[in-house]
């Protein structure tokens, strides 16, 4: 039988009631070693790691502020090529 880190976290209590699907996706990736760190630090957690589930995702996406990248980048200057920096 395959491990699974939500009903490990639901039996031990850290977990309850339903997640929203990428946390559950989240969740399901976790390691036995990571669930047992979870489990043993579940006083230093929030009441419920429900709460945390509220978060929402930021409205800028981290690629887009990354755009024009090789622009911006002065890797070139400081290797010694004569590139980058736009």
């Amino acid at each position: 039988m395959a491990y699974d880190p939500m009903k490990a976290l639901q039996a031990a209590g850290v977990l309850q009631g339903p997640l929203p699907p990428d946390v559950e996706k989240a969740i399901a990736n976790l390691t036995q070693e990571e669930v047992d760190t979870l489990i043993a630090r579940k006083s230093q957690l929030p009441a419920t790691v429900n709460q945390v589930a509220q978060w929402t995702t930021p409205a800028v996406s981290p690629t887009a502020m990354m755009s024009n990248v090789g622009e911006k980048c002065l890797c070139g200057v400081w290797s010694g090529s004569g590139t980058g920096g736009g």
